[in-house]
């Protein structure tokens, strides 16, 4: 009879183990797909954030240099063509060369009737939008 009673606590004791063990791992599951989620999400925040600083540096320097893509491309390591400006970043938001790029920045200069105005777009290598900034100079009315 003992033996019995022994084998239906180590039975007993076994499910209590196996429940427990379930319990953790299901818990341990949930809590990768939070911090997974947070981490994508910091990501997120941090390239806005930095992408924002810099087109904001660039759009000062666009003033600054009376729209001069030229002195601008000179400046920040950029590619200047026609009227648009490319000027490629790496994952910590420092200038690099095409093809090792992260993030890209397009600056697009029109001449309007009286305004310089130059549009501002940040794109990921992989083509999605992260920052849009529209700026203009208007210091050269005629």
């Amino acid at each position: 009879m003992s033996n019995v009673k022994s084998r239906s606590k180590s039975s007993l004791f076994l499910m209590e183990l196996i429940l427990v063990i379930m319990f953790f791992s299901i818990s341990a599951a949930i809590c990768m797909k939070v911090f997974a989620s947070a981490k994508v999400k910091t990501d997120y925040s941090r390239n806005i954030s930095n992408a924002s600083f810099v087109a904001e540096t660039i759009a000062e320097n666009f003033k600054e240099y009376d729209g001069n893509l030229i002195k601008l491309s000179d400046k920040f390591s950029g590619d200047a063509e026609d009227d648009t400006l490319v000027i490629y970043y790496d994952s910590e938001w420092k200038p690099c060369k095409k093809g090792d790029e992260t993030f890209i920045l397009t600056l697009e200069k029109r001449s309007e009737k009286y305004v310089e105005t130059g549009k501002i777009n940040i794109n990921s290598a992989k083509g999605d939008d992260i920052f849009e900034l529209v700026v203009a100079d208007a210091t050269n009315i005629k």
